[in-house]
């Protein structure tokens, strides 16, 4: 009998999987966030150069260009400017070539918001959710600077060439070099560090380098760092979330960066402008936002060792 019809899933694990977003959904309904849907296609896309987004052409209307979205997170800030200020999102996102152990092109994704709410806010209500989920006591709470001192001795925000050429030597990692050590600092941090943090427990590393952040706000103490974070569990990037950035010309400034990086590596995307119209004209507090994997929380949560067997259909058998 031929059995390549069948899903990935185990039936105990599809009925374990919507438990738990149920418990997730009644998090936030508890909180009084609001639960809201935004369109899975979209006109315009990332600039993000290390996101490469679906592409799709409507129809008629001259076969314009449509976008799958890479994350709901442009279409709920256009919400929260309007005036919303508690919502929460639980859809599926799409990311060109990420296939892998822990990526499927096709993911399930939580966002949520909360206006009037800082990074750390933010962070203790991470916590919570993933207390209730994983089932753990406490987490831990580094600096990106720290954790990154801690495993290299190098300081990313002072950046030392000569010091991050020995260590690539050191290490055997000259296949890492390029001339951007922006580029190097975070390969490192990919590469190196991210398999060793929250073995035990999850581990919420913050303040990362102002040039790794295209969506938050600048620290008002120090203008290297951004009020940003990551969760890490078991080695696997959980969630990162952020104090948005909510200035018009400072979005466009950055969106622009981003842009020329694009262009430079022979790519074409259209920048959000609906969004950078929704942050001058509407009506929107300062707020923190945060994204989770939630086909990784699960996996992590049903103590599986890939996505695969937590998602009913991956890739190769959709």
């Amino acid at each position: 009998m031929n059995y390549k019809w069948q899903p990935n899933i185990s039936i105990n694990n599809l009925i374990k999987r919507a438990r738990l977003i149920r418990k997730i959904r009644k998090f936030f309904e508890y909180r009084n966030y609001i639960e809201i849907e935004t369109p899975l296609l979209s006109n315009s896309t990332t600039t993000n150069i290390n996101i490469l987004p679906f592409e799709t052409k409507l129809i008629g209307n001259n076969y314009r260009k449509l976008y799958l979205i890479s994350s709901p997170e442009f279409h709920m800030k256009r919400l929260l400017c309007i005036g919303m200020n508690k919502i929460f999102q639980l859809c599926h996102s799409f990311r060109n070539g990420e296939i892998g152990k822990y990526h499927n092109p096709e993911f399930t994704i939580l966002e949520w918001y909360r206006t009037n709410c800082n990074m750390n806010d933010i962070m203790l209500e991470t916590n919570k959710l993933l207390q209730l989920i994983l089932k753990y006591k406490k987490s831990d709470f580094i600096s990106y600077q720290n954790i990154f001192i801690k495993y290299t001795n190098i300081d990313p925000l002072d950046i030392d060439k000569k010091k991050i050429n020995q260590f690539l030597l050191k290490n055997r990692l000259m296949h890492l070099f390029t001339n951007n050590y922006d580029n190097i600092i975070q390969l490192i941090f990919s590469l190196i560090i991210t398999p060793k943090l929250g073995l035990k427990k999850p581990i919420f590393v913050y303040h990362f380098p102002v040039y790794q952040a295209e969506l938050a706000h600048i620290n008002d103490k120090n203008n290297k760092i951004v009020d940003r974070f990551e969760v890490y569990f078991k080695g696997i990037e959980l969630s990162n979330g952020c104090y948005e950035l909510i200035n018009a010309r400072e979005q466009l400034k950055r969106f622009m960066c981003e842009y020329k990086k694009i262009i430079s590596n022979k790519s074409k995307r259209y920048i959000d402008k609906k969004l950078i119209l929704a942050l001058k004209y509407g009506n929107i507090s300062n707020c923190s936002g945060v994204a989770l994997g939630i086909d990784r929380l699960i996996m992590l949560s049903l103590k599986t060792n890939t996505l695969s067997k937590i998602i009913s259909f991956d890739i190769n058998n959709a």
